[in-house]
C-alpha cells in the first residue's frame, strides 16, 4: 500500500519517526565505561534484537496461518495481523534507532575522556554492524508488506499513519535501573 507520494506506508512510519526524535535520552549520571556506555549498549543491542527475531517469528507463524485459510477465521484473526503488524513497526523504529543510540552513549563527555575511549568506541560499532541492523529493517519491511498484502487480500483496510512509539523508553530506563541496582550491590 502506497501514500499520495508513492512511498509504502511502511518507509512512512519510518521516516515521520526520525523526524519526531533525532536523539537518545541523555544520561543522567556516569558511573563507568562498563556500566554506562557499553553495558547499556550491548543490552539494548541484544534486547532490540531478541525482541525483534520474536516478533518476526510469530507473525511469519501468524502469516503463514492465515496463508493456508482461504476465509478468515472472523474478525480476530483480521485483528491479530493488524496488531502484528503494529508491532512491527515499533519493531522497525526501534531497529532505526539503535545507531543512534549508540552514538549518543559514545557521545558522553566523561566517556570520551577515559584512555581507552577510542578503543570502546570501535567495539561498539562493531557489535553495531556484526548485529546486522539494516538486513533485520529489511526483513521487518518485507514482514510488514506480507501482512498488509493477506489483510488487503482478505478485505481489511489499514492506515499508513505513524505509530507512536519512544524506542528508547524501555531499553534505557531498563539500564539505568540495572546502573542503579549495581551500584547499590558495591555500596
Amino acid at each position: 500500500m502506497t501514500s499520495e507520494n508513492g512511498r509504502s506506508g511502511v518507509d512512512n512510519v519510518a521516516q515521520q519517526a526520525a523526524v519526531n526524535k533525532l536523539v537518545a535520552p541523555k544520561v543522567t549520571k556516569y558511573y563507568s565505561v562498563g556500566m554506562s556506555v557499553t553495558g547499556p549498549i550491548k543490552r539494548v543491542l541484544r534486547n532490540t534484537i531478541e525482541a525483534t527475531n520474536e516478533r518476526l517469528k510469530e507473525s511469519n507463524e501468524l502469516i503463514n496461518t492465515c496463508a493456508e485459510n482461504s476465509t478468515p477465521k472472523g474478525d480476530a484473526e483480521l485483528d491479530d495481523l493488524l496488531r502484528h503488524r503494529e508491532s512491527l513497526k515499533k519493531a522497525l523504529i526501534d531497529l532505526q534507532y539503535l545507531p543512534i543510540f549508540v552514538e549518543s552513549k559514545l557521545e558522553i563527555p566523561q566517556f570520551l575522556q577515559e584512555p581507552n575511549a577510542d578503543t570502546h568506541s570501535i567495539e561498539m560499532r562493531q557489535l553495531l554492524v556484526d548485529s546486522e541492523v539494516d538486513h533485520k529493517m529489511s526483513v521487518v519491511r518485507s514482514t510488514i508488506g506480507m501482512i498488509e498484502t493477506e489483510l488487503t487480500a482478505k478485505g481489511k483496510t489499514f492506515s499508513i499513519e505513524a505509530v507512536e512509539h519512544d524506542p528508547f523508553e524501555d531499553s534505557f530506563k531498563r539500564a539505568e535501573e540495572m546502573n542503579e541496582k549495581k551500584l547499590k550491590k558495591l555500596c
